[in-house]
């Protein structure tokens, strides 16, 4: 194994070194994208809603799969201190998220937020210093 790995990378090496002498204007290694392929465009109003209103059933989903699962362990008479954090901290987390896919829903109805939101990614990042005990 280790000598078979030896020879491809001697080949590689070589291929590379090779390649490297040779002008790259006349080297085609595949087809050139059209420009309507590469050129960065905000997505339309309705592929913001459709792609925003899809990951808002998956997160409420697997909101409340995560509640059905933790809730007797987080709750319940054996109070596991893991799963109360995961619940609570799911818990934050999806408010917090399904609070910025509404706002990025909306602004698909409401002309004058959609662009601002659309341009600006409008994500943000959560974390939380408490330690369980």
């Amino acid at each position: 194994m280790g000598i078979a790995l030896s020879v491809l990378f001697v080949i590689g090496l070589s291929a590379s070194l090779a390649l490297r002498r040779k002008d790259p204007g006349r080297l085609r290694f595949a087809t050139e994208f059209p420009d309507s392929l590469t050129v960065c465009r905000r997505s339309s109003p309705n592929e913001y809603f459709f792609l925003y209103g899809i990951a808002l059933i998956l997160e409420t989903t697997i909101f409340v799969l995560l509640v059905i699962k933790a809730w007797p362990h987080a709750r319940g008479r054996f109070q596991t201190p893991v799963v109360s954090a995961l619940l609570t901290q799911g818990t934050a987390y999806y408010i917090a998220v399904l609070l910025t896919l509404i706002i990025v829903i909306i602004s698909t109805f409401v002309s004058k937020m959609f662009r601002p939101i659309a341009d600006s990614k409008f994500v943000f990042a959560l974390e939380d210093h408490r330690s369980v005990h």
